[in-house]
């Protein structure tokens, strides 16, 4: 593919953004650049400059648009894991402060 501008690349960042459900939060930070910044491309107010448009480059390459794309769900899966894990250690800080221990054998073989 063939570019004419910066401001074609950013286009096609844009449209391969809302094509993942990406925030601009999440490919600017994933391109090195501050979502302001990200922002002002859009709008056309600075110039796309080269690093710019390296790192924009660069993200719509598969690879690196997939990885930011799996972060959501990756970030899910932790908020849920870590949910699991606050409800487990409530049930087993239970569990060890019931004064049998909640198996009805207090004080049989334990050290």
């Amino acid at each position: 593919m063939v570019l004419r501008s910066g401001r074609e690349l950013v286009r096609l960042v844009e449209m391969r953004r809302r094509k993942l459900g990406l925030t601009q939060m999440q490919v600017s930070r994933a391109c090195g650049i501050s979502q302001g910044h990200y922002s002002k491309l859009l709008n056309e107010e600075v110039p796309v400059g080269v690093r710019c448009a390296t790192a924009l480059a660069t993200w719509l390459d598969d690879r690196h648009a997939r990885v930011a794309a799996s972060r959501p769900v990756r970030d899910a899966r932790v908020a849920r894991l870590l949910e699991a894990i606050a409800g487990d250690i409530s049930r087993l800080t239970s569990l060890l402060t019931e004064p049998d221990g909640g198996d009805g054998r207090e004080g049989r073989g334990r050290s």
